[in-house]
Formats: C-alpha cells, structure tokens, sequence
C-alpha cells in the first residue's frame, strides 16, 4: 500500500465523539448514564459467561468488554454503536486457545485487523468475484433465501472457512455452552434490564 493510499484512508475516519461533545449537557449526560448502566447489567455478566465457555478465565471478559467498549465509544464513527461478545464466535476462539493459547491469540487478532484494513483498499476484485458465486450472492435475492431455507431445514449449513468442517457439526459441539448462555443471558436480562428499563421509562428527562 503506497503511504498516499493510506493517508486517504485515514482522512476519511473522522471519530462521531467529535461532533458529538460540543453542545452536550446534563441531560444527554443523564441519558447516557441510564443506557450505560442497563447495558452494563447485561453485557458485563454475559461477558465473563462467553470467556468461560471460550475456556478463559472470567475477569477476561470483563476486561475485553470494557475496554472494548470504551474503544468503540471514543473512536466510532457513528453516535449508535453495536459492540460486545458474541456467541457464535466461542467455537472460534475457544479452538484457538485450545491450540494456540491466549498470546497466539491475541496476535491473530492483530492481525486479522490489519489485514481487514488492507483488504478494504487492496482487494482483488476477480477474488471477490470468485467468492461471490462460489456463496451463491450472484444469485436473485429470492433464489438466495430459497436455497438458505432450503439448506436450513435439510441441515445443510454449509462448511467453517476456517475449520473446514460442517457448521452443523461444529454447533453440536458447543450446544450446551451456547444452551447454558441463552439461560444465563434472559435471567440477567428478565431480572435487572427490564426493572431498568421501565424506571428509566417512568422517570425520563429526570435524574
């Protein structure tokens, strides 16, 4: 990538928190707190109950997801952001650190954003090409979600790019761990986020 190349890249980042700040007050400070607070009963256990099933110690998702969360707050480019665990990645990872441990890890990490940076100003557009009909995404968006239906109720989900094993397969594997997360995941939710969610709803545009 040529060094012009990459300055236009960046020029183009511009975080959301920079229009953002001038003009706040108390009262999307107010706002702010009381969504903070009800995301913070239910992402924060849920967390620490994704790095236990990814086979990490507990206090591990707590950090990732503050930190994680305060990343994307300060450097996001939109004012609505969608950040935390996610289920379907525990296969992933708990493989990984199976394998590899936590440093190796972290270093994939690194590296699978660097090279989605790349990628977005470097990409081959005959690979992509290439990938698009081998996933079918040249197809009409109906025969699309035909064949999806189709290969959801058969049990043909297609193969991990990564593991290059049946998804269906890989799923069985983790079934419990994911059961035990969804139970885990609506008590949190039932019990604290929607009490929350209602006195915020009763009290709103107070402190």
């Amino acid at each position: 990538m040529k060094a012009d190349q990459l300055v236009s890249v960046f020029r183009q980042f511009r975080p959301r928190l920079l229009d953002h700040l001038p003009g706040y007050s108390r009262q999307h400070f107010t706002a702010d707190l009381s969504a903070g607070l009800t995301v913070g009963f239910v992402a924060l256990p849920l967390a620490m109950t994704f790095a236990i099933a990814s086979g990490l110690p507990p206090q591990s998702g707590l950090f990732t997801a503050i930190i994680a969360g305060f990343l994307i707050s300060l450097l996001g480019g939109s004012s609505v952001q969608i950040g935390g665990p996610a289920g379907a990645f525990i296969v992933v990872v708990y493989a990984i650190v199976e394998r590899y441990g936590v440093p190796n890890l972290l270093i994939a990490t690194a590296c699978a954003g660097v090279l989605m940076m790349i990628m977005g100003t470097q990409s081959n557009p005959e690979a992509l090409e290439g990938l698009r009909q081998s996933l079918g995404l040249n197809d009409p968006l109906l025969v699309q979600y035909v064949n999806w239906i189709g290969g959801l109720l058969t049990g043909d989900w297609g193969a991990s790019l990564i593991f290059k094993k049946p998804i269906a397969e890989l799923l069985a594997q983790k079934a419990l761990a994911s059961a035990i997360i969804v139970v885990m995941s609506m008590t949190i939710a039932l019990c604290l986020a929607v009490p929350l969610g209602v006195w915020a709803a009763v009290h709103r545009d107070k402190w």
